[in-house]
């Protein structure tokens, strides 16, 4: 099944159980760690945690006294950091837009746990080598598939914490790396984990 269709199939479920559940909306923020993970640079470079940050909206879905949907539409940055034994130290800011369809369990009110897949759309990237910035849209993939899994526990009815985990089954990089002078193609993947909390708008 293509991918536009996948999203609009799952985005009509969510309109169809509407009429039948409890709908809220709200928004979310917070701060991420990611690395670049399966990376066949791993022994020419020292990978190391980049930080990043999260926001957007979100629209849940209780089915039922247990079971929930959540989808999300947020702007993350994502990226890695490495000390490269031939070019020295640089980074890599990745910015996605990214919307994950969730499935969620509510052991209690507050306390909820989901997963599902995410989807995401590279919207920019740049390359910082020893200070030097350039764009680097051209090497990397545009579209980006993985799965997420979230905690989200409410303090209140109207605010909440959430820690999610992510990782990408798609490739990030889409031009190959030359390693004593040979070419390979990087199999490398976002991954990581974020943190932060979100406000669901009362609606009643």
């Amino acid at each position: 099944m293509k991918t536009r269709n996948l999203i609009l199939t799952a985005m009509l479920l969510l309109v169809g159980t509407a009429a039948r559940a409890q709908f809220e909306i709200g928004a979310k923020a917070g701060l991420g760690v990611s690395w670049i993970f399966d990376t066949k640079l791993i022994g020419y470079e020292e990978v190391v945690p980049h930080n990043g940050f999260y926001a957007g909206l979100l629209a849940d879905y209780e089915l039922d006294n247990y079971m929930m949907l959540q989808t999300e539409l947020t702007y993350s940055a994502k990226g890695h950091s490495d000390k490269s034994q031939q070019d020295g130290k640089y980074h890599r800011d990745l910015g996605y837009i990214n919307m994950p369809l969730y499935f969620g369990y509510k052991f209690t009110r507050s306390l909820s746990v989901m997963a599902g897949p995410e989807f995401g759309w590279l919207v920019n990237c740049t390359a910082n080598t020893d200070g030097n910035e350039v764009d680097g849209m051209d090497d990397c993939h545009k579209f980006d598939l993985g799965v997420a899994a979230q905690v989200n526990f409410m303090v209140n009815r109207a605010i909440g914490l959430d820690l999610k985990f992510f990782y990408s089954l798609t490739r990030t990089f889409d031009v190959p790396y030359y390693i004593d002078g040979k070419a390979f193609d990087d199999n490398g993947r976002n991954g990581g984990f974020q943190i932060g909390v979100c406000y669901k708008f009362q609606l009643d």
